[in-house]
């Protein structure tokens, strides 16, 4: 009599053996743990990015305005507006890697925007309480504007079919 798993028979339960249906439990907890960690370590150093460029947007707005290279119109804004059309844009790249279920695109670009507008609006808030700094609307429209073309950009990326990639020939 043979203690292996019979597949498709009908009244073969009695078949298996005890032992194998403990490994095949075993097995499929392992693999189940280890795609969870993956993923779990996966969502990890997706948000990575985003929690450093937060916490260095933040750490600068605590400061005085730092001086940075030539001086030209709007030069303020402009900075807002790339510093957020990074975070946009890093937000959109961590939504994709934890939600690969999330097809359309444009959810994402949605949560992106709204997630770096938000943290821009609250750093305008706690701009407001530090003594050398002031909230400013302008900053909060160029980051707005910024997160705007940052998630745009990335969303460009997304729907951009992929390479073709070129196959050796076979004989």
């Amino acid at each position: 009599m043979k203690y292996d798993k019979v597949v498709g028979v009908p009244g073969a339960a009695h078949l298996r053996h005890p032992v194998n249906d403990y490994r095949s439990i075993c097995y499929d907890k392992l693999v189940t743990l280890i795609a969870m960690r993956t993923a779990r370590s996966i969502d990890f150093f997706a948000w990575l990015p985003v929690a450093a460029l937060c916490a260095a947007i933040f750490l600068q707005s605590c400061f005085a305005s730092p001086d940075i290279g030539p001086s030209f119109p709007l030069k303020d804004k402009a900075l807002h507006a790339a510093v957020y059309a990074l975070l946009a844009g890093l937000v959109f790249r961590a939504c994709r890697l934890t939600w690969p279920a999330w097809r359309a695109p444009i959810q994402i670009l949605v949560v992106s925007v709204a997630f770096a507008t938000l943290f821009g609006a609250g750093d305008e808030l706690h701009q407001a309480f530090v003594a050398t700094r002031q909230a400013d609307a302008l900053d909060l429209l160029a980051d707005l504007v910024g997160s705007l073309v940052g998630g745009g950009i990335y969303l460009t990326i997304f729907r951009r079919p992929p390479k073709a990639t070129a196959r050796p020939s076979t004989p």
